[in-house]
């Protein structure tokens, strides 16, 4: 039989030992977090008779150096045994808190080989902690792991790290990482953060990414943040947009995020630039529900002066309930100025919708008004169609 070769036999016992140490480390830290306090003690301090062990005795492996758990599968199998959901994301906190920086590499291949949620979460808080103490010593080593899953989480954690702090260089670091999954979770992480404060370098970096639902939304809401503090930029960006497709949503999610801005060229972009569908009603309920609550006089004007089409149904419905949980009384009375016809119909089943499930706001309405009656006699309440969200 062949024999292995002493590099062979070298690098098995690195590992070996590796996981020992992990181990070894795990299990004293969480005995120490999970054993409870000695009674007859007031003052938290061990008493000195011997504890019981929180481990199963099948699972400890007696030394000299104390009792070790036998392997991580079996640690985290322990803190499967916590039955109240808050204390377990406690637990693993502390946890992290307990082990040595020195120890962070060696636990944390070892995490990477377990099977286990918790071992997950914990390796992601220990990357992050990490990241937080000391930014290069976590990212050379997240930059060297092997492509697949764990590597995608840790980068994450390292360029979220680096982000609260330089958004910048985390770019930079983060664009110059090896093609994969890691790189493309990260490198949306961090745009997401950016497009805060950053929309232009948050649309550059998503435009680097494959494309996919995922990129359109994050594209989409880098755009809704630079519309929203600079819409006549960010509506220049869309209209030099080669791919059809995604320039329509673009400026649908340009026009919503102008709304509190501009309502007036909102709800114009939304109308004049979408075509006929379901994008383009979505855009213009989600536009007037911000711009009622800016300045309702002025969306209901522009609302009084729309075609008669059924995107003006949607759109009478999103204003009105709206304004009616925010001033019943001026909601009731511009509906009373309407003449009669599909708007004002319309208007009153939303508002009558809106009152019956806010009934605080009837009590603004002055003992004159017809509006509540007016909009039960239109359409019952039973058998309207529910108002959009």
């Amino acid at each position: 039989m062949t024999q292995p070769s002493p590099g062979a036999r070298f690098a098995g016992a690195r590992i070996l030992a590796a996981l020992v140490v992990v181990a070894l480390a795990l299990a004293w830290a969480f005995h120490h977090l999970r054993a409870p306090k000695a009674s007859g003690s007031t003052d938290g301090t061990l008493a000195s008779h011997p504890q019981a062990s929180p481990w199963p005795a099948d699972q400890i492996i007696e030394s000299s150096e104390g009792p070790a758990h036998s392997s991580l599968t079996s640690l985290f199998a322990a803190l499967d045994t916590e039955t109240d959901p808050d204390e377990k994301p406690k637990s693993l906190e502390r946890l992290a808190e307990s082990l040595p920086e020195s120890e962070l590499p060696a636990i944390l291949d070892a995490l990477a080989e377990t099977d286990s949620h918790d071992a997950s979460e914990l390796r992601q808080i220990l990357v992050r902690r990490w990241a937080e103490s000391n930014l290069s010593a976590a990212a050379e080593w997240a930059s060297r792991l092997p492509a697949g899953p764990a590597d995608a989480d840790a980068v994450v954690q390292v360029a979220l790290a680096w982000a609260d702090h330089d958004l910048s260089s985390a770019l930079g670091w983060v664009t110059a990482l090896a093609e994969g999954e890691g790189k493309q979770a990260a490198l949306a992480s961090v745009a997401y953060e950016a497009a805060r404060t950053d929309p232009v370098a948050a649309l550059n970096a998503a435009h680097t990414l494959p494309p996919s639902t995922e990129r359109d939304l994050l594209l989409a809401f880098a755009a809704s943040q630079w519309a929203a503090s600079d819409p006549s930029a960010a509506i220049l960006w869309v209209a030099n947009l080669p791919d059809a497709v995604l320039r329509e949503k673009m400026l649908a999610a340009v026009a919503i995020g102008s709304a509190e801005a501009d309502g007036l060229t909102a709800v114009q972009l939304a109308t004049q630039g979408l075509h006929a569908s379901e994008e383009q009603e979505r855009a213009a309920v989600a536009i007037l529900q911000r711009w009622v609550q800016i300045s309702p006089p002025a969306a209901a004007s522009w609302l009084n002066q729309f075609p008669d089409v059924p995107l003006r149904q949607l759109a009478v419905r999103a204003l009105v309930g709206v304004w009616a949980t925010q001033d019943s009384r001026a909601a009731a009375a511009w509906l009373e100025s309407l003449s009669e016809g599909s708007l004002r119909q319309s208007g009153l089943t939303a508002y009558a919708q809106t009152i019956a499930s806010h009934p605080q706001a009837a009590d603004q309405l002055p003992a004159t008004s017809q509006v509540g009656t007016l909009g039960d006699t239109h359409q019952d309440l039973d058998t309207a169609a529910p108002f959009p969200h």
